[in-house]
């Protein structure tokens, strides 16, 4: 504050000085049409709410109205020719001179603001303009001046300025660039930050031709589309996009939003908002994507199965091999639900866990590990896997947040366990039927052993030995040996003749085996049975294998047989 100046907080001075109705002690008549006599026009002057005033030609003032006296506390005398420049700013009052005396040589008008203090000692801010008056030479003989106290429109432009600095430097800080774009001319209003995230200058002229030139020309249709459908709709503007900047050719992500203003018509009208470089988001969301198809194909090309549920027992997380081990089709079908629901898993004998029981859910509510070295898991089809597990915790931050849960299924395993014990037991019955063949002398108990033992080995329900003699016809054979069978059973049949299906055996021409035989091309082709004989032992399951003499002599068949499909052992048939 100047010297002089004091609190007006109220603004008493203004309403005296300023507002206050004129009060005169004279009866005006009225106006006439064509010219207002002198002595009015002083009249009007003195009373117009603004200071006036009037000086010759070389600038000496010789008259000021009633409000520049009241505002400034001034006499005429005081103020007569140079002594308006008592109540100057000294700091401004040389830039005024040089400004009024540089129009006084000119003859050009005048128009400056400077200060100017009030009766109360308060400078206050005056737009100045003083209009020159000519006669009929051209020369200056008069100047108008008027002064309009300006302190509201100073206040109201200075707070305007400091809310736009405010709101500039709160997107600045929320790395906002906003915008004022208006669609009926083209053209938008940006802020400095706006121009700071493209790389252009500040100031530059902002089109759309000029945004297609930093627009990264892939992206180029898209942003035009959800503008064009965005005006069309009459709907907010939305759109992510990338941009090569303009200075430094550096690509980067920028995420727009606009409000629509629409006219008086409701067309639409301009789009104000706002843009913010999301560069780091995006590129951030884009390697959490790299890395979640990573894990996925990690998870999905590791061995049995994996899974990963909340402290809840939801499942959040699957692998390919999980899906396909319970017969799921896709992980939509999974995700969200709880544990039970999908494995439906039992203890080792058989009975279901409950819910608080299940190790898994322990795990994932409590963070208790477990290993289970055998359970069964429920496929869709309800058939059960045999699976070994691990459920460890998952933590985050140091918070227990659920439980993953690695499995091995365990029917290869199984699978190969009963091979090799089938293996093991095939050995055994090799061993001691060559044992006993080693030992045997006789000729009937020697066939029976190996009859014995090739049920045992191709897990044939029965066997039979058929022995080739030659009867007048040529041929016939006899049953020699039989397991698995009673002889009983076959004494009310004939003996086997050379069929289409016992032929390739006693010939010699190699082994026949078939899953179903009644499905083999060579079934059901001799009279009078065409196939077997009513009451026959039901055989589905087939094996026959020739028995040849160190000479070479076809001496006989081995054949076995059982009742249901596909059960005789296929290393038999080697």
């Amino acid at each position: 504050m100047r010297s002089g100046e004091q609190d007006d907080p109220l603004g008493e001075f203004q309403h005296r000085y300023w507002r206050s109705a004129p009060v005169l002690d004279e009866k005006l008549a009225a106006l006439s049409a064509n010219q207002i006599p002198e002595d009015q026009f002083k009249l009007i002057a003195e009373n117009i709410p603004v200071a006036c005033w009037i000086a010759n030609g070389d600038g000496y003032i010789v008259w000021y109205n009633r409000r520049w006296h009241e505002y400034a506390g001034t006499t005429p005398a005081e103020m007569e020719g140079w002594g308006w420049q008592t109540v100057h700013d000294p700091e401004v009052l040389p830039a005024v001179m040089e400004r009024w005396t540089q129009s006084i040589g000119t003859g050009d008008p005048f128009e400056m603001t400077f200060p100017l203090r009030g009766a109360d000692g308060i400078f206050r801010p005056f737009l100045t303009r003083v209009q020159p008056v000519r006669d009929v030479t051209g020369d200056v003989v008069r100047w108008f001046g008027v002064n309009t106290e300006i302190s509201a429109q100073q206040a109201a432009e200075l707070a305007l300025r400091e809310s736009e600095e405010r709101l500039q430097l709160v997107q600045a800080a929320g790395g906002i660039g906003s915008f004022d774009y208006d669609l009926q001319c083209d053209q938008a209003v940006c802020s400095e930050h706006w121009y700071e995230l493209h790389g252009l200058p500040v100031g530059a002229p902002i089109t759309l031709e000029r945004m297609r030139s930093v627009v990264v020309p892939d992206d180029w249709l898209l942003v035009t589309q959800a503008l064009q459908h965005a005006i069309a709709e009459h709907l907010p503007l939305s759109v992510e996009y990338r941009i090569k900047r303009a200075d430094t050719g550096e690509v980067r992500w920028l995420s727009s939003s606009a409000t629509l203003l629409v006219d008086p018509e409701s067309r639409p009208w301009r789009y104000i908002g706002g843009v913010k470089d999301v560069t780091e988001r995006t590129l951030a969301a884009q390697a959490c994507v790299d890395s979640e198809e990573r894990l996925r194909l990690v998870l999905d090309a590791a061995p049995g199965g994996f899974y990963a549920v909340d402290r809840e027992g939801n499942t959040n997380l699957v692998s390919r091999g999980f899906l396909d081990m319970l017969g799921f089709k896709d992980e939509q079908e999974v995700l969200g639900r709880k544990l039970h629901d999908l494995i439906h898993h039992s203890k080792p004998d058989g009975t279901h866990y409950p819910v608080g029981d299940c190790p898994i859910y322990r795990c994932a509510s409590t963070g208790q590990r477990a290993h289970v070295a055998e359970e069964s898991f429920f496929r869709l089809d309800g058939t059960a896997v045999p699976v070994e597990y691990w459920a460890t915790p998952i933590e985050r931050g140091g918070e227990h947040i659920g439980a993953s849960c690695t499995i091995v299924d365990l029917r290869g395993q199984k699978r190969a366990d009963a091979a090799l014990r089938e293996e093991s037991r095939s050995l055994e019955t090799l061993n001691s039927t060559g044992s006993a063949i080693a030992a045997e002398l006789d000729l009937d108990r020697l066939v029976q052993v190996v009859t014995d033992a090739g049920v045992e080995l191709t897990a044939a329900q029965f066997g039979a030995f058929f022995y080739n003699v030659l009867d007048s016809s040529g041929e016939k054979y006899l049953l020699y040996a039989l397991a698995g069978a009673d002889r009983s059973d076959f004494d009310h049949f004939g003996m086997p003749r050379a069929t289409a299906i016992f032929h390739p055996t006693f010939m010699g021409e190699g082994v026949v085996r078939s899953d179903d035989i009644t499905a083999d091309s060579r079934y059901g082709k001799s009279d009078p049975h065409r196939g077997m004989p009513k009451g026959h032992l039901p055989v589905r399951s087939y094996l026959a294998v020739s028995v040849v003499s160190r000479s070479g002599e076809v001496i006989g068949g081995l054949f076995f047989g059982h009742p249901e499909l596909a059960v005789l052992r296929t290393a038999t048939s080697d």
